[in-house]
Formats: C-alpha cells, structure tokens, sequence
C-alpha cells in the first residue's frame, strides 16, 4: 500500500511530467532537438552523461555507496598528503555523504552540459578574424571568414564526446583535489569549474542555469522529503554550516574553468561582450558563495569575512569582464610614451629586486624565529609566484616574445590569482606527522587505521590540541577527529567507518557517565569492533560539591565499573560500586541507593534521615 509521503512523490513527478508535456505542445521540440543536435551526437551531452555515471559510480562501488548508501567510505578517499597519492587522485570523485553527492550531480547536470555545448561533438571552424558569430551546424555551409577543421581523430564526434571531454574532467578534478586546501573530499571543484567555464562562453545561459540550480534542488529535495518537519530543538554542537565550506577549492575550480574558456576563445578567435560577462560573473560569485570567507577566530569562534569576500567577488568580476575588454594592443608601445615610466625590461629588473630584497628579510626573520623556512615548502613556492610577473619580461626576446598586450597582462593577473589561492594547499598537504601521533595514547587498530578517543593531545599534522573520536592512518597521513569531545557527550554514542576500495569496517564507540547535579561527569568510552570491546578512555573522578556527616562524595570512573568515594579530613573512608537500580551499597554509616527518576537513574547518599543527590546516569 502506497503511503501518503509516496502520493506525493507521485503527484509531484506527475506534475512535472505534466508541464513538459505541455511546454512541448506549445512549443516547437523538432527545432530543440535540432538546435542541441548541432553539437551533440543525436543531441545527447554524453560527455556529461558518463561524466555523472562515473561520478555516482566511484561512491557506489569504491566507496561502497551501493550497499551503505548512507554511510560510505570516506577517510581513505581524501586527499590528506602529497606521499599519498591514492587520495590525491581519489579526492576529486569521492564524496562525504548521499547529500554531498547529490548537490554535486545537480551542478553537474545543470553546468556541464553547458560546458559540452561550447566544446561541441563537431570540431568547429576557426575564425580567420575575430568574430562574436557562433559556428553553424555540421553540414551547413561554412562562412568565408572561418578556416576549416583539420580532419584526424580529435575531430571524431565519439571521441570528443565520450574521451576528450570525460578526460579533461578527470585533469581538472585532479589538479583541483591536489591544490584544495584542507584534506578535500568531493567533485564541487570540477562543478565550479564548469561553471566558470560556462560564465565566460554562454554568460546569458550561465545566469539563467543559475536559476534552474536551484530550482532542481529544491525538486530533489522535495521528492526527498515531501512533508519538512522541525523542531525548536536546538542541535548538535558544532561550528555552522557554512564553515565546512571549501571556498578556496571553489575559487581554484572556477578560475581554471574561466582561463580554459578563455584558450578555447582565444583558439577559435571568437570574443565575447565583457557587460555580459561581469553580470554572469557575479551573479555566479554571489549565488554560489564565492563571497564566503570563513576563518576560525579562536575556540568555539567562527568568522566569515561577508565584507571582504563581496568585494572579492565585484574585484574578480572586474578582472575577467576587462580581460575580455582589453585590447592586444602592446603594453610598452604606451608606456614608452610616458618618459617618467622605466622601459619594461628594467621595471622587472626593478621588480625581482624588491623582491629579492623582501625574500631577504623574511628569511632572516623566519631563522630568528627558529622556522626552518624551506620546511614545509611555503616559503619558496610563494617567492615562486612573485617572480613571475617579472619574468617573462626580464628574460630576452628570443626566449619569450614581447612586447606584453594588455590582455595578456590582465591574464597573466588572474592566473597570479589561481596561483596565489593554491599557496595554502602546499602547506596543508605537506607529509610530516609526529612520530608518536597519538602521543602514547591506547587505540583500537583496524586495517591500517588506528581508532582511540582522547582528550587535549597535540593534533598529529597541524598544531593545536584535540578532544574526541580520533582516526589515525600513518600510511595514508591521516589524522582527523571523526566526532569531537562534545558531541559524544551530547550524543552518547557515535561510529565511524575506515576501510578503502573493497573493504569497510565499523568502530562504535560509547560514552557511559554520571553526572553531579552541579554538572561535572565522571565517563569512559568504550571502542568495540567485531564483538570485541576495548576500554580507550577514563576521565577524572568527580567530586560532589557538598558535604554529608562531614563526608565528601566523590563519582570514580575505573576500567569495568564506576564506583563511589567517601574521604573525610582529606583521607578515604571507603569505596564502593555504585549499586544497581532498586539496590543499596554503604561506606561507614553512609548509605546509597539507586533509583529511577523518570527515565534517569540516580544515586542518592542516605545518613540519619537526609537524603542527597549525588549523580544522574547520562542517558
């Protein structure tokens, strides 16, 4: 028997089906079809089709979707160091969860074929000047003012659709897991770089596919969940949602997007209106959150800089609208016009100085400080990138030709942009992890993973502390709290999967506690894996902030069972269990006894007719 949620599921995919079935009869879809089929075989994007197919595929299969869709493999799929390269190569394709995955796939449907469209199944004609036209259909005549394709095996339509285009979406998702920041995971940079690629070759369409993004996410979401319900409950801690969002390999993703539209343009002689341009820009940047800076401002603190990264967005949308407005005229034949400016050869000369001069007194200061500044690699990749403005105009004319255009120049700025938001990836992604990296603490070990849960040890690859459910890899560079300190108190218990292509295990791991009514706790947490359970952790004991016939209690945590501390005058009167619920335990004339307050069990403390809370068992 269908239920109600499943009725409307149907009676929203009948109602979609509805509407294009009459958007068809009121419009012309022989002509649709043959506008789609002048670049795509039979007017399928099959290079997109197999590009989703692979994607959903990779989680399916490598990250055992199929059989745990919402619980997949995701530690061994990230890209946590440069001496492993399996993440690196993995971390582009994977994803974290069935929500991640499916945001992914609709960008991908909405963008990609866009980007396809531009590519084109039919190698198209090159202008011989450069023109805004867009080529015709295979078949139809060509203008005089384009050169013919070369014929050869890039000119085949198969393979252009289903090698070509699937190939350079593997290239980018690589090299956009490799320079992301922060242990990657997910295809959202390839998505961005669809779209920045779309934004530059279709801007108009790209503005308009902005909107059907979002219109096909709430429709998936609303199959999904027909009926949202909410509660004013308030969740489980964590810093927000926003925060978890990688903006850098967003940024990188769609920067690569936007200079291979710009080579595809360049090659085919084709231009586009920079106003164009700067609107699809930004209306990119804005709905997709390019503008999202978010940096960590101290413990339990997050900041997002809205300001800075607006201004970034206006600052970029500037930057690429005015690469498309720049002439080729050369840059030095108006400089050398203005006597005061140095000609372009000693300008650089001038550049790499200052350079020099700054790199100097970094160097000193870093050694002063006792930073070894070749250490993790930072140091020289960043004087790397401020060199190279200089350098294709230092070098001689027979090596690199100048005079430098305008355009180029304006290029040459937004690849220092790309290059520049990857320089915090070298640091990241660097292989060092403490020799002891779970600094002595005892762990379950699982494959090559070893599981413990701790509190203030130093975090294996970066400095700071750690307070949680820790998962280490020594082969993969793995470290990383799967749940912290807070939530498994909030929660009581947690899991996490490990494994790799082919594999998966479970570790579940339990918190067991009393709390005093003045909020202290006294708990352990238990790792268990194959029917087999392993004590990680012991806190403190606690004690109750009263006193009882001149007694303090106190809640002692141990390695099988908690129990109960009385100590008068600073010594220890006695120990015992903490009794059974309905049962009673002494120490000297004190009594205590559990029992049931609701839903809680509780230890009280009996002597001579008081009665005192002691603890409440953490449910």
């Amino acid at each position: 028997m269908v239920s109600g949620l499943g009725i409307l599921r149907i009676a929203v995919v009948v109602t979609i089906g509805s509407s294009l079935i009459y958007l068809a009869s009121v419009g012309t879809p022989r002509q649709w079809y043959d506008r789609l089929s002048e670049r795509f075989l039979y007017g399928v994007p099959w290079g997109s089709l197999v590009t989703v197919l692979g994607v959903v595929g990779f989680y399916l299969f490598a990250q055992s979707g199929l059989s745990h869709w919402g619980s997949p493999v995701v530690l061994a799929f990230r890209g946590w160091s440069y001496l492993y390269p399996e993440g690196l190569l993995a971390a582009g394709f994977a994803h974290a969860s069935p929500d991640h995955l499916l945001g992914n796939m609709i960008g991908t449907v909405v963008l990609a074929p866009i980007v396809e469209y531009a590519w084109s199944h039919y190698p198209p004609p090159r202008a011989t000047e450069t023109t805004d036209y867009e080529y015709p259909p295979p078949g139809h005549t060509q203008p005089e003012t384009t050169q013919p394709t070369a014929n050869g095996w890039r000119s085949n339509p198969w393979i252009r659709a289903l090698l070509i285009f699937p190939v350079a979406v593997i290239v980018v998702s690589i090299v956009t897991s490799v320079l992301a920041v922060g242990w990657s995971i997910g295809f959202s940079g390839t998505v961005f770089a669809f779209g920045g690629f779309a934004v530059i070759y279709f801007p108009i369409t790209t503005i308009l596919a902005m909107v059907g993004f979002t219109g096909t996410g709430v429709i998936v979401r609303t199959l999904q969940e027909p009926v949202l319900r909410a509660t004013a409950e308030s969740g489980t801690p964590g810093p927000p949602s926003w925060f978890g969002v990688n903006v850098q390999a967003h940024l990188l993703g769609f920067l690569i997007g936007v200079l291979l539209a710009l080579a595809l343009l360049a090659h085919r002689n084709e231009r586009r209106e920079p106003v164009r341009i700067f609107a699809a820009t930004l209306v990119f940047g804005l709905t997709r959150q390019l503008w999202s800076l978010a940096i960590s401002g101290g413990e339990g603190v997050f900041i997002q800089q809205r300001a800075i990264g607006l201004i970034f967005v206006f600052i970029l949308s500037i930057l690429i609208s005015g690469i498309l407005a720049a002439s080729e005229q050369p840059l030095t034949a108006q400089l050398a016009t203005l006597s005061r400016i140095p000609n372009r050869r000693t300008t650089a000369y001038l550049w790499l100085g200052s350079v020099a001069v700054v790199a100097g007194f970094l160097w000193f200061q870093l050694v002063q400080l006792g930073i070894d500044p070749v250490g993790g690699g930072l140091f020289v990749v960043s004087l790397a990138v401020l060199t190279l403005p200089a350098v294709p105009v230092a070098v001689p004319d027979r090596i690199v030709a100048t005079p430098i255009s305008h355009r180029q120049v304006l290029i040459f700025a937004l690849a220092a942009v790309a290059l520049i938001a990857a320089l915090p990836s070298f640091a990241s992604n660097a292989p060092e992890m403490n020799e002891d990296p779970l600094a002595g603490e005892e762990s379950l070990t699982v494959g090559d993973y070893q599981i413990t849960y701790a509190e203030d040890i130093p975090h294996g690859r970066i400095d700071g502390n750690e307070s949680g459910l820790i998962v280490v890899s020594e082969r993969r560079g793995a470290w990383t709290t799967v749940t912290d300190k807070s939530q498994l108190a909030r929660q009581g218990e947690t899991s996490t999967v490990v494994g790799g292509v082919g594999w998966r295990d479970t570790v579940e791991a339990t918190r067991t506690g009393w709390e005093l009514y003045e909020g202290d706790s006294a708990y352990v947490v238990d790792l268990e894996h194959d029917g087999t359970v392993r004590r990680s952790f012991t806190s403190e004991a606690v004690t109750a902030d009263l006193l009882l016939a001149n007694h303090t209690i106190a809640v002692v945590p141990g390695s099988e069972e908690f129990s109960l501390r009385a100590t008068r005058d600073g010594e220890t009167v006695g120990t015992a269990p903490i009794p059974g619920r309905n049962e009673t335990a002494e120490i000297g004339n004190i009594r205590f006894s559990t029992q049931l307050d609701g839903t809680s069990r509780s230890v009280y403390a009996h002597q001579n007719g008081t009665r005192l809370l002691i603890a409440t068992r953490e449910e």
